[in-house]
């Protein structure tokens, strides 16, 4: 991967290109001369839907640059520099755009449909890190897009990695990292 989208915004820049369902993750940080390394790339999945506009429902991850973090997990933190979240049964992501706390973590002893009780995933969310899309959390704009450790096949609006390479990218992501999603190589050069 010659260069990284994202202009002056970070140092560091996990890149997804998608084609269909399937993707390829690569981890980019910033030379002091301002040229790009590829510290590693993963094979994982996005969406069934793919990458495009995201809306609630849609299945489809959504394409763009976004900040990245905080971080979260079924387990004890495993080393990020990020915040960390350990889930609990309480941990619940709001999805359901009526909710004064759409698209944001909450700590509720009720967490129904749509509603998102991330417990209920221990495999998948061992590991997580956020993606920052619709952080003004427009009702119905989309919620729930993660970064977070794959069950072999496409989800909703995440980004699935195996879990040893999300482990790999939460000792290695830091503050103030960004996310771009896109479906081709051109694509991921607009952001």
């Amino acid at each position: 991967m010659a260069a990284s989208p994202t202009g002056a915004l970070t140092d560091q820049v996990v890149a997804v290109v998608a084609s269909g369902s399937s993707a390829q993750v690569h981890l980019l940080n910033r030379r002091a001369a301002g040229s790009w390394d590829d510290e590693w790339a993963q094979s994982g999945f996005v969406g069934a839907g793919g990458v495009g506009r995201a809306h609630e429902g849609s299945s489809v991850t959504p394409a763009g640059s976004w900040p990245l973090g905080p971080a979260f997990g079924t387990g004890a933190d495993p080393g990020t520099l990020l915040p960390y979240t350990q889930l609990n049964a309480g941990s619940c992501w709001v999805s359901d755009p009526g909710d004064p706390d759409y698209n944001s973590y909450a700590e509720r002893d009720a967490c129904d449909v749509p509603n998102l009780r991330m417990a209920d995933f221990s495999e998948q969310y061992r590991y997580g890190l956020v993606i920052g899309q619709n952080a003004e959390r427009a009702p119905g704009a989309g919620s729930a897009s993660f970064v977070h450790v794959s069950n072999g096949a496409a989800g909703a609006a995440s980004v699935a990695l195996p879990q040893s390479a999300m482990a790999s990218l939460l000792h290695e992501v830091h503050p103030g990292a960004h996310i771009v999603i896109a479906s081709s190589i051109e694509e991921l050069a607009t952001y």
